[in-house]
């Protein structure tokens, strides 16, 4: 919590006077500390963030970082929902899980 606090004082200061690349591993370092804490929404919010920033800097190989962050995010929230498919383990929700999965409609 107070990491979080620090680095959202810091994402401001780095927004305000205009350093880009602090601000990308700010929204980086928020990312990743939702994304350990299972906030995996908040997560995808900062690594979203990141890689605009990172656009912002025309920075090619950046881009290409924080989009990893960006699947990492996205690929933990998609497993909480096949998760609670798989948990509720009823013909419904299989046939919901085995329609994704064939579709990927989801993602």
């Amino acid at each position: 919590d107070e990491a979080i606090r620090y680095l959202e004082m810091f994402m401001d200061i780095a927004k305000n006077v205009q350093l880009s690349q602090s601000l990308v591993n700010a929204y980086t370092f928020l990312g990743n500390i939702y994304n350990e804490s299972g906030n995996y929404s908040k997560a995808s919010e900062y690594f979203s963030q990141a890689f605009e920033a990172a656009n912002a800097l025309s920075d090619l190989a950046l881009m290409n970082e924080i989009k990893v962050y960006c699947g990492i995010g996205k690929a933990h929230s998609l497993m909480l929902k096949v998760n609670t498919h798989i948990e509720a383990a009823d013909p419904i929700n299989l046939k919901c899980l085995l329609d994704w999965k064939e579709n990927r409609s989801d993602t």
